[in-house]
């Protein structure tokens, strides 16, 4: 499985993604997820084939960890722990302190082993928070 991280919309990112933004039980699940060009898009991908993806959306200091998905014939592999490491990577590189998210019930525990804490309640879901070491402090 490869990470891959595309900044910018090219031709093979919307090969890849335009069957999540068209399908209706993606957006069902994922009931927030939209694109628009400030979203950084990880993807986990095997042998041409999107396992999951998530969202990062960049702000001065902070970024928001948005609509992580796993495709159901790929869950239970570590993808979307694999996904969120690699969220929180790109957040260190680019001196992004803090991560915010809005968690699913699903998704809590993965969040909170990455040391995400609870910050509030959404309906069901849950705010969570995690400041990072980007300085090396």
């Amino acid at each position: 499985m490869d990470i891959v991280i595309y900044e910018k919309r090219s031709p093979e990112f919307w090969s890849l993604m335009g069957p999540f933004f068209a399908s209706r039980k993606v957006r069902r699940d994922i009931s927030s997820m939209y694109d628009d060009e400030r979203y950084v898009w990880i993807l986990a991908v095997e042998d041409g084939k999107v396992l999951g993806f998530v969202a990062v959306r960049p702000s001065r200091s902070s970024a928001l960890l948005s609509s992580l998905y796993v495709r159901e014939d790929s869950r239970g592999k570590g993808i979307a722990r694999a996904l969120v490491s690699a969220h929180l990577a790109y957040c260190r590189e680019h001196k992004l302190w803090k991560v915010c998210v809005t968690a699913a019930p699903s998704s809590r525990a993965i969040m909170e082993k990455h040391g995400f804490r609870e910050t509030g309640v959404r309906g069901n879901s849950t705010t969570m928070e995690v400041h990072l070491d980007v300085y090396g402090r």
